[in-house]
């Protein structure tokens, strides 16, 4: 690590003059004659944390100082990591709250302190400092953020700024969108999403594909969560998409593109793509011994008739039986952006049609149960040979279900969740 001196040192001095000692460089400007103290800056390199004399020799001229006079200079060091902040969007209602982590990509030999700044009046942040130390700095800081409500109708938005201190480097900027609630709520729809996301540290080789079906070039934003907290990985495509064209990107690109914070410990990602224009995604995973499989089929929550509260269902068929070879799952995520998923039915048939139910509780929207066909046989009490397990899911809200199962010798991740039925 570079280490480096940047200081002011006050100095009765009549000339300009350079010295390099013991990798110490001083800088003096030229100046006329004067009585008055010169402000000195000197910089070290690779000092890390000694102690240097340096000696100032008058270049020239009648000033105060005599030859051979010294100072002595204590280097520190600068810390040239990054902040990582997640998500690197945020939106929230007018009156709203929401929040936002701030940590370290390595660790610092010194205490380093975060700052937090802003320039809308109407935005209040619970911190507006955050300081870690070498023995403490590896888990982030959340922090809450609040827009206050104003007498406009119109929607608002600001940069929060962080910088590190001592030394007064920006580091990284985190966009906050505030949605007037005196009027009609306006976002970008949802045009595609892409599920079951693996994290880049997992043996999974993720791309996703997102293609911009239109004349005109796609923005695209990314709402994602985790599968176990429902934690957010908010951002968007710096770049749009162009007309007709795609991007590809891996699970280190959605990371970067979300603030840099990894989900490994979170299960999979979960993303809901916005955009006014027309897009569509499309998830490959190559696992396993390298096969390289589409992971994008979604069965797709639909209302039900014939009750006095509003059902959505979603069908699945030929469940693998827990006792075959292969790691069969069933992952169901809640997709309303409005309520949450109460109770989630089960209503089972084995090959002969003999019935079973059960019910699992609900799923915050946004997040994702997920469940292995030995947890669900356990549930209904049951066990089925081969593919003879189908099951009717129900529940109040939107939701969509996917059903992965690892197979073959390496253990390669098939989506199994696309039917016949159109």
């Amino acid at each position: 690590m570079h280490r480096f001196i940047h200081t002011l040192f006050p100095i009765c001095i009549c000339a300009s003059a350079l010295s390099m000692v013991a990798g110490v460089m001083i800088s003096v400007p030229a100046f006329a004659q004067s009585e008055a103290a010169q402000p000195l800056v000197f910089a070290a390199d690779d000092s890390n944390g000694e102690s240097v004399d340096i000696s100032i020799t008058e270049a020239g001229g009648s000033g105060s100082l005599s030859a051979g006079d010294s100072v002595r200079a204590q280097t520190s060091s600068v810390y040239l990591g990054g902040v990582v902040v997640s998500p690197l969007i945020v939106t929230l209602l007018e009156g709203g709250r929401t929040g936002f982590s701030v940590g370290l990509d390595s660790a610092p030999t010194s205490n380093v302190t975060i700052t937090l700044s802003k320039t809308n009046p109407d935005v209040a942040l619970s911190s507006s400092s955050i300081t870690f130390t070498p023995a403490f700095w590896q888990r982030p800081v959340e922090v809450e953020i609040v827009a206050t409500e104003d007498s406009d109708s119109s929607n608002d938005s600001d940069t929060i700024t962080f910088g590190v201190e001592p030394w007064n480097r920006v580091a990284r900027t985190l966009e906050v969108l505030i949605i007037d609630n005196d009027e009609e709520i306006e976002r970008e729809p949802v045009k595609a999403q892409a599920l079951a996301i693996a994290p880049p540290e997992s043996g999974d080789d993720m791309t996703l594909r997102i293609h911009c079906k239109q004349d005109s070039s796609c923005f695209v934003i990314f709402e994602c969560t985790t599968q176990v907290e429902g934690k957010a990985f908010d951002g968007r495509l710096p770049e749009p998409i162009p007309a007709h064209g795609a991007t590809s990107l891996s699970s280190a690109d959605i990371r970067r593109h979300t603030g840099w914070l990894s989900w490994e410990q979170s299960g999979r990602l979960g993303c809901s793509l916005r955009s006014h224009q027309d897009i569509s995604a499309q998830v490959w995973t190559r696992s396993g011994a390298g096969v390289l499989v589409n992971n994008s089929a979604i069965i797709r929550s639909r209302p039900e008739g014939g009750s006095s509260r509003r059902v959505f269902r979603a069908d699945i068929e030929s469940i693998p039986s827990p006792d075959s070879f292969d790691e069969p799952n069933i992952r169901i995520r809640c997709r309303s952006e409005t309520a949450h998923c109460s109770d989630i039915h089960f209503v089972c048939y084995l090959d002969d049609g003999t019935r079973y139910e059960t019910t699992f509780e609900g799923v915050p929207r946004g997040r994702t149960l997920h469940l292995q066909s030995e947890t669900l046989a356990k549930r209904l009490g049951i066990r089925w040979q081969r593919l003879g397990l189908a099951c009717e899911i129900r529940s109040d809200a939107r939701f969509t279900v996917q059903m992965l199962a690892r197979t073959g010798g390496g253990g390669a991740l098939i989506n199994n969740s696309a039917t016949g039925v159109r």
